[in-house]
C-alpha cells in the first residue's frame, strides 16, 4: 500500500524527476577567482596512465585486476596527504572527504573512476577522477574552504569492461542494485571470476557507506570527455551536460540443433550462428531506420570445433536513442525480427533485457551551477551514453563538464584531450562545487505561480509533500537578471530578492496591472492582503462564525502557500520529516482575479480533485445513540415506509464496546463489536445491503488496541508486543509496521464482516512521536488509499487536514451547535473552503449538540444540507434531538420529506457535475465570485454559490417573520439573462440585487437560461442513488444549452464496497438545445424520459417531435412539484442509437407570468389587520400592468420589509411584466 503513497514522476524506478524549470542558486566570489595548476593535472593525467597494462597508445586497466590496484593505491595516497578522510566501501568504492564549514551538510561530490575499456584511452574516467584532485589542490593553496564538505569518489567497475554490468557501485550507491549483486557480477570471459572476489584479492572491499541513505550527497559533479564534437564544432573548451540518452542491454540466446558441418544437409538445418548473423545485419539496419544507435557488444557460440553446426548462440547488444519512445520502439522492432529469423531458421529463443537506462535531464540546479561555472567558454549538451553522474543523479541534484576531445573519439588509444581544454574542465568544477550549496533557491512552476526556498543548511527539498505532490509543469516564460540582487521577472511578477535569509527587507515581489487590481507588493513575512479564505480543521464547538485561513484566491491577486512544516513522503511510500534546522518553503500564487485558473494551479501542484462514489451523494443517516441492529434495520425500514430515500448508514461509536466492564478505557475507542447491540454484523451488512445502504463506522483510534479487543493477539504477534501483561498496543501513525497492521488486521477483519467505508474521527490534534507528523494526515492519506484496493473506488470520511486535503474526500466539520448562528455560517464555510480546493464539506444537518428544539431551523438546515455537496442527517443520543423527519411537526416533516426526496432526485445532476468537475479542476460548489471576479455585488453574498453549473442558489438562514411565515434573504442574480426559481417557477431579470422571500416548503434555487438540468423521474425514488429507470429532464429556454448526462454501468445495481466495483465504464448522454431553433437533441437516450421545459405554459402550435413512428409520446402543460409551469413531454423507451429530436418554435422565450394569483396568495396568509390587507391589495389592483406604481404604492405605506417585501419581489421579478 505504501508503495502507491505518492505520485511518482519516475526516469529509474523509485526516483523523483527533478522538476524541469529554472531555478537559481548564490555564486560566491571565490568561484570567479579560483584558478588550477594545469601541468600538474596534465603531469598526473599522464602518470595515472601507466597503470596498465600492455595497450600500444592507450590504457588498459580493467576493474580489480593489478593496474587498477595500483591506481587506486595511488589515488589513496595522494588524497591522503591532502588529509582527507579516506574510506572504501564494500564494492570497492574509494571516498575521500575533505571538511567544510559546516560538515552536518551534507557533501559535494566531485566523482568518476579510474578503470577503463579493453582498448581506452587516458581521459576517459581518470580525467573526472584527477581533476577532483587538482581542484583540491588548488582550494587549499588559494586558502578556499566550501560551506559544505567536499568529497572526492572513485566509482568502481563503471565500464563493465571486465565484470558484467556496468556502472556496478554507482548503481548500488542509487538503490537500483545491492552490494550482493554487484559481487555476483561475473567476468565477461567466462572463466567463472566475480567481481567480490577480485575486489577482496587486491583488498579493496572495506566497510564504507555503499548507499545514498548511509552517505547522503548534497550535489555531484562529473568531469567527462565528451563523446560526440558539438564542442569542437562550437570550438568551445567546456560544456554543460543537460541530459542523457537512453540506453538499454539486451540478451538474445538463439537455441538450434547440432550436427555435422559437412554432412547436414542446408535446407534442414537449424544454425544458431547463422540466426545470430542475420541479427546483426538487422541491428544495423535497424539504428538507421529509427534514427538510433545499435551495438553488439559480446557474442558467444558453441559447441566449438570445425566440423559443428552451431546450436547454441548467444549475443548482448545494446540500443541507444534520445527519446524514450524512440528506444522502446527501437526493443520492440528488434524483438520483432528475433522472433522472424527465429521463425525463418526454425530455433528457440530467449530475450532478456538486463540494463534499461531511458532518456533523463540532470537536475536543473546542478546544470545551472555548471552553466555558471563555464561562462561563456561552454555551451549545452547532451550525454549519448550511461554515467556514474546517471546514478548519483536519481538520489540528488547531479551535473556533468564535458571537455573537447579530438573527433569525439573515446574508447580508444586515439582519444585525446589537450592540456588547456582540461584545466578549463577542472577549474569549471571547482567553480561549480563552490556555487552549489547556497541558502535559497527558486522555482519557476508557471509564469504565475513560484515556490521560493530557503535553508540555512543549503539542503533543499525534491520529496512530494503533503501539499505538492507534483512540481513537474512546462517551462514558463521569464528573464532573470542576476547580479547583487537577483530578479526574476515574468509577465505577471517580478521577485527582487537580495540573497539574505528571507525577510520583509530582502524577499519582495512586485505585481504588475494585468495580475492584481491595488499594485502593493508583497514582503515576505507580511499578511498577504484580501485573501478571500480557505476553511478550517472542523466546526467542533463553533457557533457562529471561524476563523477560515487563507486559499489560493485574494482579491489583491495573489495568495501564499506556507508548505515549510508539512510532512514529506519518502520514496518507500510512507512519510519522512523535514530536515531540521532554519528553513522557508513556500508558493506564491499570482492569478489575480482569475480564480478558477488559481484553483486548477492548486490541483496541478497539489494533487487533482478525485471523483467520488455515486452514492455519497445521497442522504446519509447518522446519530451518535446505541442502536440495537434489528433496531437500526428497522429504523431504515422507517424511512422507506415514509417515502424518504437513504443512501448511507453510518454507525457512531457504540457498534463497538464503549461502557463494558471489559473496555479498560474512557470507551471511545474500540474495534470489537458490541455482541449485545450487534450480535450478527454479517447479517446487519446483509440486511442492510439487501435496502441499498453503504454502511460505515465511526473510528476513534487514539486510543490504540487494548487486551479486550478481538484482534488483539494478532495485532501484537504483528508488531512483536509483549502480552505478557497484556499492556496495550498505543496508536502510533509514525510507524510504517503499525499503521500497515492497523489496516491489513484491525480494519480489514471489521470490513468483512460489515464496514463500505470508514469515519475516521481523529480529534486529538496533529502531534505525534515526530514532530510535524500530523496523525490526521496519516490516517487520511493511507486510510483513502487503503480504501482504493481491488479496484473499489477510494473514499475516507475524515476531518481537513490543511491544504492538500482535497486529495481524502469526504470531510467531516465536526460537532455543529444547533443556533441559527451555525446554520447563517454553514453556507459562507462550505463555499468558501473551494478556495483551497475543499469541496466536499459534510455537516451536521440541523447540528448535532446544546441548542433549543426549533423545527423551522431543521428544515431550513436540511434544505441547506439538500443544495450542499454532501447531504447528512446528524444528531446526538439525547431523546429529543434525533433527526427522523416525523419526530416534527406536520410543517416540518412535509418540508424535509420534500427535500429529502428532491435530494435523491437530483443525484443524475450532482453526479454529472461531479465527475466533469473532477476532470476540469472545478469544485462542486463555487461562491459567485468564482464566475463574477469583477462585480463587486458576487463579494456581498459570500453565503451564495453556484452548485454545479446550473444551480445557483441563495441559502435561507434565519427565520421566518410571525407574521408573513415568510424567511427572506437577501441575493445577487448575476448578468447572465434571466432565470427561473426551480420550485416556484418565477421568472426573475438578472444583474441586479434581489431579496427572496420563501415558505417553509420552499427554497431560492435559480436556474439560468440556457441550463439543462437532469433529475431523476421517480417522484419518489429509491434507496442507494442506481441509475434512474426514467430520467427527467429540466430545460429552461431562452439561450443554448448543452449538458453530458454521465453515469457508470456500475451504478445499475447494487454494490456494497465489501464487493468492489468491476466495471467503472462510463456511459454518455448528450442532450442540446438550440435557442435559435428551439429544437432539442438527445442522444444516447434508451429509456423512458420526460423532458421539462421549465418556464413554458403552453404547447406550441408547431411543436413537432421526431421519434420512430411507431412509438408515442404525451405531450402536456403540467407543474413542476406544485407550482412550477412547464411543458413537459413524456418519450417511451427507443431503441439504441435513434435521437431524440424536439422541435418548439423559433426562438422560444420564457413565458410572462401573471403574478397577480400568487400576489393575493400572499396577502390572504398574512397575519395582519384585514384593513392594512386592503391597502396592500389596492395598490397592487390600481397599478395594474404598471410595476412600478405598484411598488411606488406599496412602499408609500410604511409597512416594514417583511409585510412589503413579497408583494414587491414578484412584482418587480421580470420586467416584460
Amino acid at each position: 500500500m505504501f508503495g502507491r503513497a505518492v505520485q511518482r514522476r519516475l526516469s529509474l524506478p523509485l526516483r523523483f524527476k527533478p522538476t524541469p524549470v529554472r531555478r537559481w542558486y548564490a555564486s560566491v566570489p571565490a568561484a570567479q577567482d579560483l584558478t588550477v595548476h594545469g601541468e600538474r593535472l596534465w603531469f598526473c593525467i599522464n602518470y595515472v596512465a601507466k597503470y596498465s597494462a600492455p595497450s600500444p597508445g592507450g590504457v588498459t586497466r580493467l576493474c580489480a585486476d593489478e593496474h587498477d590496484k595500483l591506481a587506486r593505491d595511488w589515488f589513496r595516497k595522494q588524497v591522503l596527504q591532502l588529509g582527507a578522510e579516506y574510506s572504501v566501501n564494500a564494492t570497492g568504492t574509494q571516498f575521500a572527504k575533505f571538511a567544510g564549514e559546516d560538515d552536518t551538510i551534507p557533501p559535494i561530490a566531485m566523482g568518476s573512476h579510474l578503470d577503463t575499456v579493453a582498448t581506452g584511452g587516458r581521459f576517459d574516467g581518470a580525467l573526472g577522477v584527477l581533476s577532483g584532485i587538482e581542484v583540491i589542490r588548488s582550494f587549499r593553496e588559494q586558502g578556499i574552504k566550501t560551506r559544505a564538505p567536499l568529497v572526492l569518489i572513485n566509482w568502481t567497475n563503471e565500464e563493465g569492461a571486465r565484470f558484467f554490468p556496468p556502472l556496478g557501485s554507482s548503481s548500488v550507491y542509487a538503490g537500483q542494485s545491492s552490494v550482493d549483486a554487484a559481487h555476483a557480477s561475473l567476468s565477461n570471459d567466462n572463466v567463472g571470476i566475480t567481481m567480490g572476489s577480485e575486489l577482496a584479492r587486491i583488498g579493496y572491499v572495506g566497510n564504507g557507506p555503499n548507499t545514498f541513505e548511509e552517505f547522503p550527497l548534497s550535489a555531484h559533479f562529473e568531469v567527462h570527455v565528451e563523446q560526440a564534437r558539438d564542442l569542437e564544432k562550437a570550438g568551445k573548451p567546456v560544456g554543460w551536460v543537460e541530459g542523457w540518452n537512453g540506453i538499454s542491454y539486451h540478451e538474445v540466446v538463439f537455441t538450434g540443433e547440432d550436427g555435422h558441418a559437412n554432412t547436414y544437409p542446408m535446407h534442414g538445418r537449424r544454425d544458431a550462428l547463422t540466426g545470430a548473423a542475420k541479427l546483426i545485419i538487422q541491428l544495423e539496419t535497424l539504428a538507421y531506420a529509427r534514427n538510433g544507435y545499435t551495438t553488439v557488444v559480446s557474442i558467444e557460440s558453441g559447441p566449438r570445433g570445425t566440423a559443428n553446426i552451431q546450436s547454441k548462440t548467444k549475443l548482448v547488444f545494446c540500443l541507444m536513442h534520445k527519446e524514450a519512445e524512440g528506444l522502446e520502439n527501437m526493443g520492440a522492432d528488434i524483438a520483432r525480427s528475433i522472433q522472424g529469423v527465429a521463425a525463418m531458421h526454425g530455433l528457440d529463443y530467449t530475450l532478456n533485457r538486463l540494463i534499461h537506462l531511458p532518456p533523463g535531464d540532470f537536475w536543473p540546479e546542478a546544470i545551472d551551477s555548471v552553466r555558471q561555472a563555464c561562462g561563456d567558454k561552454g555551451i549545452g549538451s547532451r550525454t549519448g551514453t550511461g554515467h556514474d553522474s546517471t546514478m548519483t543523479s536519481l538520489k540528488c541534484p547531479t551535473g556533468m563538464i564535458f571537455v573537447r576531445s579530438k573527433d569525439g573519439i573515446s574508447h580508444s588509444a586515439k582519444e585525446w584531450s589537450n592540456e588547456q581544454d582540461c584545466a578549463e574542465g577542472a577549474l569549471a568544477l571547482g567553480r561549480a562545487a563552490i556555487i552549489q550549496g547556497p541558502q535559497y533557491r527558486f522555482t519557476l512552476l508557471s509564469e504565475r505561480l513560484i515556490r521560493f526556498e530557503w535553508a540555512e543548511d543549503g539542503q533543499f527539498e525534491d520529496r512530494a509533500s503533503t501539499f505538492a505532490i507534483n512540481r513537474e509543469f512546462p517551462k514558463p516564460n521569464f528573464r532573470v537578471v542576476d547580479g547583487d540582487e537577483l530578479q526574476v521577472i515574468t509577465d505577471h511578477f517580478l521577485v527582487s530578492y537580495t540573497k539574505e535569509k528571507f525577510s520583509p527587507q530582502s524577499l519582495v515581489f512586485h505585481f504588475n496591472g494585468k495580475s492584481i487590481k491595488y499594485g502593493s507588493p508583497w514582503r515576505f513575512g507580511t499578511p498577504a492582503e484580501f485573501n478571500l479564505g480557505g476553511t478550517a480543521r472542523t466546526l467542533d464547538g463553533v457557533d457562529g462564525r471561524c476563523d477560515m485561513g487563507e486559499g489560493v484566491l485574494s482579491k489583491a491577486g495573489y495568495a501564499v502557500i506556507d508548505d515549510s512544516k508539512s510532512m514529506l513522503f519518502d520514496d518507500s511510500g510512507f512519510v519522512a520529516p523535514r530536515r531540521s534546522g532554519d528553513r522557508f518553503d513556500c508558493y506564491l500564487f499570482c492569478y489575480g482575479r482569475d480564480y478558477k485558473d488559481a484553483v486548477k494551479a492548486l490541483y496541478a501542484v497539489s494533487g487533482k480533485q478525485p471523483a467520488i462514489p455515486r452514492h455519497v451523494l445521497g442522504n446519509w443517516w447518522s446519530r451518535y445513540y446505541a442502536y440495537h441492529q434489528d433496531e437500526y434495520v428497522a429504523l431504515m425500514d422507517k424511512f422507506r415506509a415514509h417515502d424518504i430515500p437513504l443512501s448511507v448508514a453510518v454507525l457512531d461509536m457504540d457498534w463497538h464496546y464503549v461502557s463494558d466492564e471489559r473496555v479498560p478505557h474512557a470507551g471511545w475507542t474500540g474495534y470489537t463489536w458490541n455482541k449485545d447491540l450487534f450480535p450478527d454484523p454479517v447479517k446487519f451488512r446483509k440486511e442492510l445491503h439487501e435496502r441499498y445502504l453503504q454502511i460505515t463506522l465511526n473510528d476513534h483510534p487514539h486510543g490504540g488496541i487494548h487486551a479486550n479487543e478481538d484482534a488483539y493477539e494478532e495485532m501484537a504477534k504483528f508488531l512483536n508486543h509483549d502480552t505478557t501483561d497484556k499492556n496495550p498496543i498505543l496508536f502510533d501513525p509514525a510507524s510504517p509496521e503499525f499503521m500497515k497492521a492497523y489496516f491489513s488486521i484491525l480494519h480489514r477483519k471489521l470490513e468483512k464482516q460489515a464496514c463500505d467505508f470508514w469515519w475516521v474521527d481523529w480529534q486529538q490534534g496533529p502531534y505525534s512521536k515526530i514532530p510535524n507528523f500530523d496523525p490526521l494526515w496519516l490516517l487520511n492519506h493511507f486510510q483513502y488509499l487503503d480504501s482504493a484496493r481491488e479496484g473499489r473506488i477510494p473514499l475516507i470520511f475524515s476531518r481537513y487536514g490543511g491544504p492538500g486535503s482535497h486529495r481524502y474526500p469526504i470531510g467531516f466539520s465536526g460537532d455543529t451547535v444547533v443556533t441559527w448562528s451555525s446554520l447563517a455560517f454553514q453556507p459562507e464555510f462550505t463555499a468558501t473552503a473551494s478556495n483551497i480546493g475543499y469541496g466536499w464539506w459534510s455537516h451536521d444537518i440541523g447540528g448535532h449538540i446544546r441548542g433549543i428544539r426549533d423545527d423551522e431551523l431543521l428544515a431550513r438546515w436540511t434544505q441547506l444540507g439538500v443544495f450542499s455537496p454532501v447531504m447528512r442527517l446528524h444528531s446526538t443520543s439525547s431523546r429529543w434531538m434525533s433527526k427522523e423527519p416525523w419526530l416534527y411537526g406536520d410543517e416540518c416533516m412535509r418540508s424535509m420529506s420534500l427535500f429529502l426526496r428532491f435530494r435523491h432526485r437530483l443525484v443524475p445532476y450532482l453526479y454529472t457535475q461531479s465527475i466533469l468537475g473532477s476532470s476540469a479542476d472545478e469544485p462542486l460548489i463555487q461562491p459567485m465570485y468564482w464566475s463574477y471576479p469583477h462585480r463587486n455585488e458576487a463579494y456581498e453574498v459570500p453565503s451564495q454559490y453556484f452548485l454545479g453549473r446550473d444551480l445557483l442558489v441563495a441559502p435561507i438562514v434565519q427565520p421566518r417573520d410571525r407574521r408573513t411565515g415568510l424567511a427572506s434573504v437577501r441575493a445577487w442574480l448575476p448578468p447572465k439573462g434571466r432565470f427561473v426559481d426551480l420550485f416556484s417557477g418565477a421568472v426573475y431579470d438578472g444583474g441586479r440585487g434581489a431579496t427572496f422571500y420563501r415558505s417553509i416548503e420552499q427554497y431560492p434555487v435559480l436556474v439560468p437560461e440556457g441550463s439543462i438540468i437532469t433529475l431523476d423521474g421517480d417522484a419518489v425514488p429509491r434507496n442507494g442513488c442506481l441509475n434512474p429507470d426514467v430520467l427527467e429532464i429540466i430545460v429552461v429556454v431562452g439561450q443554448d444549452g448543452e449538458t453530458t448526462l454521465i453515469e457508470t454501468v456500475e451504478d445499475n445495481t447494487f454494490n456494497g464496497a465489501s464487493n468492489p466495483h468491476r466495471d467503472l465504464k462510463q456511459r454518455e448522454i448528450s442532450i442540446k438545445f438550440q435557442q435559435q431553433k428551439g429544437e432539442l437533441v438527445i442522444s444516447g437516450m434508451q429509456r423512458r424520459c420526460i423532458v421539462r421545459f421549465l418556464g413554458l405554459d403552453s404547447i406550441p402550435a408547431d411543436l413537432n417531435l421526431a421519434i420512430p413512428s411507431d412509438e408515442n409520446a404525451d405531450i402536456s402543460v403540467s407543474k413542476l412539484g406544485h407550482s412550477a409551469p412547464c411543458l413537459s413531454v413524456d418519450i417511451p423507451p427507443l431503441k439504441p442509437d435513434v435521437d431524440i429530436v424536439i422541435n418548439l418554435v423559433q426562438n422560444p422565450q420564457l413565458a410572462v407570468q401573471d403574478h397577480t394569483p400568487a400576489l393575493e396568495e400572499l396577502i390572504r396568509g398574512y397575519q395582519i389587520e384585514f384593513g392594512l390587507k386592503d391597502r396592500l391589495w389596492n395598490a397592487i389592483e390600481q397599478g395594474k400592468g404598471q410595476p412600478l406604481k405598484i411598488i411606488s404604492s406599496l412602499l408609500a405605506l410604511g409597512c416594514d420589509d417583511a409585510v412589503v417585501g413579497p408583494l414587491v419581489e414578484l412584482v418587480s421579478a421580470d420586467g416584460r411584466s
